[in-house]
């Protein structure tokens, strides 16, 4: 479904985002959690913005546990791809 909106990425919910202030405000988000990544990077790409990943490693935690509840949170995130596939495009 990503591919819809000619996206690529080795890791869509990572969460290092860059963007102007006036992108932000363009791009309308509303999601909230893991799910505001794919939000973001989908309606960047609505919006025909240039989209570069950067590679990264990420160290095994030494403390603590992640907050990412694969179900639940999956669940979010097919939601918001759902959504905007039915939403119009955005036009810059």
């Amino acid at each position: 479904m990503i591919s819809q909106f000619g996206m690529n990425y080795s890791d869509l919910c990572y969460g290092y985002r860059a963007f102007r202030r006036d992108i932000f405000n363009k791009l309308n988000l509303k999601s909230k959690g893991f799910a505001i990544e794919t939000e973001i990077s989908i309606k960047a790409a609505k919006c025909g913005l240039k989209i570069l990943e950067v590679p990264s490693f990420e160290k095994k935690r030494k403390h603590g546990e992640g907050n990412l509840q694969g179900f639940r949170d999956g669940l979010k995130i097919s939601g918001v791809i759902i959504r905007e596939i039915f939403t119009k495009w955005i036009k810059n």
